[in-house]
C-alpha cells in the first residue's frame, strides 16, 4: 500500500508540473517586454547598402537594420556622413519594435543634409530612445536629448513621403521632439504621414517636426496622436517655424497640412496646425511667412496665452511692406485655455495672437472657443487685418474683451466676416468684436441669438474706444443680456438690423470674389468649396417659402431679362437679389426692379408662391406701317404700370411731326404722365402738311408737337394739281350735258 501510494503522489507530481510549463509559456508569449536595447547597438544594423558602393547618388533600403545602418553611418563621429547630394529610398514597410529607435541626426554637426524618400511605405513600431552621445564640441545645445524623432538634426536636406504608424516619442522636458524631424533647417518636409503617435517632451514640439527654420512644410498630416507639452511652442504639424532671421523676404511656409483626431496640449504658443511662427525676439529666427490650406479639427489645450486653433501666434518681425498670412485655413477644434496668464490671455479660433502686419484671409472656425480674456472666434487679438472669415462656434470668456471674431482689434481691420454663435463674458462683449482701439470694422454681420455680459455689451462692438464702423448689421433675433441696447444704425456699435434672407444674397456684405451666397444658406468661402474640403453649408434657421417669378409679355409667358430684387417690406436693410428658385423668410417683401418699385408685394407662410410680372409692348406706326426694330422708334417692352420711354421723333419729308395718339384717343400721348394700364399699346404718329395752321388748342393736347424741316427744297404740289384736275373733268362733263339737252330739244321740235 506504502509503495502504491508513494507512486500516486509521484504521478500527481508529476502532472502538476507538466500542467504549469504551457501556463508560464504562455504568460512569456503574451507579456514580451519592450526591448532595452538600440538600433545603433553592435549587431542590430546593416550598412553594407552603403560600404559596397559610396560613390553611388540614390540608395536604397529595405530592412529596419539598413534604416538603422543610416542612423549609424550620420551620427558616428569618427566618420560622419551627412549625405548631402545623395537620395537614400525606402522600398518596403518595416518593423522598428524590436529595438529602441535611435534618430537619424544628433545636432548641427551629425546632421543628415540628404534627401530621404519613404516612398510612401509604412514605418510602424518607432519607441524613440534616451541617446547617451554628448553633444559634439562647439555645438549649442545643452545636452543630447534635444531634437529627437526619426531625425534628430536635418540640415539643408529634404524628408517625403514617410509614413509613421504607432509612432511613441518620450522626451521628457526637451525640445525639438516631433515624430518626423525634431529639428530642421533649411529642410523642406512634403507629404508625411503620423497615425496613431504619442509624443510627449518640453518645448518646440509637433506632430511632424519640432523646430523648421526657413523651409516649407507641406501636404503632411497627422491622425488621431496625442502631442503634449510641457511649455511653449506646441503644434499638431510643427512647434516652431521661422526663417532664418537674415532677411526680410522669408522662406518659411506651412501649406495643405491637416490635423484630425487626438489632442494638442501645452502651456504657451499653442496651435492646432503650429505653435508660433516667432519667439518674439529677433535673432537668431525672426518669423515664419505662412500658414495655407490648412485643415485642423482635434482639441487645442494652453495653460496660459497664445492658444489657436490654427495657430497660437503670428508675428511679423519686419513690418512695413511684408505681410504675414493665414490664409484658407480651417479650424473645427475646441480651443479651451485652462490657466490664466500673467498678461494678455489671447484665444482664438484661428490665431491666438495675430500681430501688426499679419492678415487672416478666407478662413473660418466651428469649434467652440472659451478662455480668460481676449477671446475672439477667429482671433484673440487682432493687430492685423482679418477679411472674409466666419466663426460658427459659441465664444465664452470668464473675463472680458471678446467677440464673435475678434476679442480686441487694436491697429487692424475687420471686414466682410460674420459670426453665428453665442458671444458670452463680463465686460466689452461684441457680436464682432469685444473692443475696438482703432482702424475700423466694415461690413459685419453679427447672427448669434445672444451677447451676454454685465458692461459695455452690444450688437457689433461691445465698446469703442477708437477708430470707425460702417455697414454693420446684426440678426433681427438677436438678443443683448444688458436690456435697451445703444442706438441702432450701420455706424453704431449696435449695426443695423437685418433678416437671415437679407444675409444670404448680400453682394455687398458678401463680395462675389470671394463668397458663395445661396438662398436660405448662410454665406460660404468659394475657395474652401470642393470635395476635399469639409461641407459648408449651413441652413439658416427658421421658416421658408420658395419664390417664383414668372414674366409675362402682353399674357404669354415670355423671359424678360430684370434686375429683379426682393426687399423686407418696412426694412431698411438691403433688397435680395433675385435668383431661380429663390427662398425667402416668412414675411412680407416688396419687389423692385433694380430700384424701381413694381407696385407688387407678397407675403411668404411656408407655401411656395408663384407671382406673375406682367409686361406689355408699345408699338409705334406711321398709318399702317410698323417702325422696325432697326429704327429709333422700335417697339419698347414695358413692366405694367410704368411708363414707356418716348423716342426719337420721327421724320417725314413735307410735314411736321404732332405727336403720337393711342387708337380711339383724340389727346396725344404724354410720355412724361402716361403709363401702361394692363394691355399692350399702339401708338399712331399724326402729321400736318407744311404751311397748314395747327388748330387752335393744339398745344395744350398732350406732348407739343415738334417741327421738323423738310430734308429738300422740293416745293410739295401734289395737293394743288390733283384739284386742278377735278375742276377741269367737271367742266367737261357739264358742257356734254348741256349740248346733249338742246340736241333733244331740236329734235322735239
Amino acid at each position: 500500500m506504502k509503495k502504491r501510494s508513494k507512486l500516486m503522489s509521484a504521478l500527481l507530481a508529476l502532472c502538476l508540473i507538466i500542467g504549469i510549463i504551457p501556463i508560464t509559456a504562455s504568460a512569456q508569449d503574451t507579456e514580451k517586454e519592450a526591448p532595452d536595447t538600440t538600433w545603433t547597438d553592435e549587431g542590430n544594423y546593416d550598412t553594407g547598402w552603403y560600404d559596397a558602393d559610396t560613390t553611388k547618388d540614390v540608395f536604397e533600403i529595405s530592412s529596419a537594420e539598413q534604416l538603422a545602418g543610416l542612423a549609424k553611418l550620420v551620427t558616428t563621429r569618427t566618420e560622419q556622413k551627412n549625405f548631402s547630394g545623395k537620395t537614400i529610398k525606402l522600398t518596403e514597410d518595416i518593423d522598428l519594435s524590436a529595438h529602441k529607435w535611435t534618430r537619424i541626426g544628433y545636432d548641427s554637426f551629425r546632421a543628415f543634409s540628404g534627401t530621404f524618400d519613404g516612398g510612401g511605405h509604412t514605418i510602424t513600431g518607432m519607441d524613440s530612445a534616451i541617446p547617451c552621445i554628448p553633444p559634439s564640441p562647439g555645438e549649442t545645445f545643452p545636452d543630447a536629448n534635444y531634437a529627437r524623432g526619426l531625425f534628430g538634426y536635418v540640415k539643408d536636406g529634404n524628408i517625403k513621403n514617410v509614413v509613421l504608424k504607432n509612432p511613441s516619442v518620450i522626451n521628457a522636458d526637451k525640445a525639438y521632439t516631433s515624430a518626423v524631424v525634431g529639428y530642421a533647417r533649411g529642410c523642406d518636409i512634403t507629404n508625411c504621414k503620423v497615425i496613431d503617435g504619442n509624443i510627449s517632451g518640453g518645448s518646440q514640439m509637433g506632430g511632424i517636426v519640432g523646430l523648421s527654420v526657413g523651409g516649407t512644410i507641406s501636404d503632411c498630416t497627422v491622425t488621431n496622436t496625442n502631442i503634449n507639452g510641457q511649455a511653449n511652442y506646441v503644434g499638431g504639424i510643427a512647434g516652431f517655424f521661422a526663417n532664418d532671421g537674415k532677411t526680410t523676404t522669408g522662406d518659411s511656409r506651412i501649406i495643405d497640412c491637416t490635423v484630425t483626431g487626438g489632442e494638442v496640449t501645452g502651456s504657451a504658443h499653442v496651435g492646432g496646425i503650429a505653435g508660433a511662427n516667432t519667439d518674439g525676439s529677433t535673432s537668431p529666427y525672426n518669423y515664419g511667412d505662412e500658414i495655407r490650406g490648412c485643415y485642423a479639427n482635434t482639441s487645442v489645450t494652453g495653460e496660459t496665452t497664445r492658444i489657436g486653433g490654427i495657430v497660437g501666434r503670428m508675428q511679423n518681425a519686419f513690418p512695413g511692406d511684408t505681410v504675414v498670412t493665414v490664409s484658407e485655413c480651417i479650424s473645427g477644434s475646441k480651443v479651451t485655455q485652462t490657466g490664466k496668464a500673467a498678461g494678455n490671455d489671447t484665444v482664438g479660433g484661428i490665431v491666438g495672437f495675430a500681430d501688426r502686419n499679419v492678415n487672416i484671409e478666407s478662413c473660418y472656425s466651428t469649434g467652440n472657443i472659451e478662455g480668460q480674456t481676449f477671446v475672439g472666434g477667429i482671433a484673440g487679438i487682432n493687430n492685423g487685418e482679418i477679411e472674409a472669415c466666419y466663426s460658427t462656434g459659441n465664444i465664452k470668456s470668464r473675463g472680458g474683451e471678446l467677440g464673435g471674431i475678434t476679442g480686441r482689434t487694436q491697429y487692424g481691420m475687420v471686414k466682410n466676416c460674420y459670426s453665428t454663435g453665442n458671444v458670452t463674458g463680463q465686460e466689452k462683449v461684441g457680436g464682432i468684436v469685444g473692443q475696438l482701439y482703432g482702424d475700423s470694422v466694415e461690413n459685419c454681420v453679427a447672427l448669434g441669438e445672444s451677447v451676454e455680459g454685465t458692461a459695455n455689451v452690444n450688437r457689433i462692438v461691445g465698446k469703442k474706444s477708437d477708430g470707425t464702423i460702417g455697414g454693420c448689421y446684426a440678426s433681427e433675433t438677436l438678443e443683448l443680456s444688458t436690456g435697451k441696447p445703444s442706438p441702432v444704425g450701420e455706424k453704431t456699435v449696435n449695426g443695423e438690423t437685418i433678416s437671415a434672407a437679407g444675409v444670404a444674397v448680400n453682394k455687398t456684405l458678401f463680395p462675389a470674389d470671394k463668397w458663395t451666397l445661396r438662398t436660405g444658406y448662410y454665406p460660404t468661402l468659394t475657395v474652401l468649396e470642393g470635395e476635399d474640403k469639409p461641407d459648408q453649408l449651413t441652413k439658416i434657421p427658421g421658416e421658408w417659402f420658395a419664390l417664383t417669378l414668372k414674366t409675362k409679355v402682353d399674357g404669354t409667358e415670355e423671359t424678360v431679362t430684370s434686375d429683379f430684387k426682393l426687399k423686407v417690406q418696412g426694412s431698411q436693410e438691403p433688397a435680395v437679389d433675385y435668383t431661380e428658385n429663390l427662398q425667402l423668410l416668412n414675411g412680407t417683401y416688396d419687389i423692385y426692379i433694380g430700384e424701381t418699385d413694381t407696385g407688387k408685394d407678397i407675403t411668404g407662410d411656408g407655401q411656395a408662391i408663384v407671382v406673375d410680372i406682367d409686361y406689355y409692348t408699345v408699338s409705334f406706326y406711321d398709318g399702317d406701317v410698323k417702325y422696325g426694330d432697326d429704327t429709333p422708334q422700335k417697339m419698347q417692352t414695358i413692366l405694367d404700370g410704368q411708363k414707356a420711354v418716348k423716342p426719337e421723333v420721327p421724320v417725314k419729308t413735307g410735314y411736321t411731326f404732332k405727336g403720337w395718339k393711342a387708337k380711339g384717343e383724340e389727346a396725344f400721348w404724354n410720355f412724361d404722365k402716361n403709363t401702361l394700364d394692363g394691355k399692350a399699346v399702339k401708338l399712331t404718329a399724326e402729321w400736318e402738311k407744311e404751311g397748314t395752321a395747327i388748330p387752335p388748342g393744339g398745344d395744350d393736347q398732350g406732348d407739343k408737337p415738334e417741327q421738323v424741316k423738310p430734308d429738300s427744297d422740293k416745293s410739295a404740289e401734289t395737293g394743288d394739281k390733283s384739284n386742278n384736275v377735278l375742276w377741269f373733268m367737271i367742266m367737261i362733263a357739264a358742257g356734254v350735258t348741256i349740248l346733249i339737252f338742246r340736241r333733244k330739244t331740236s329734235a322735239g321740235r
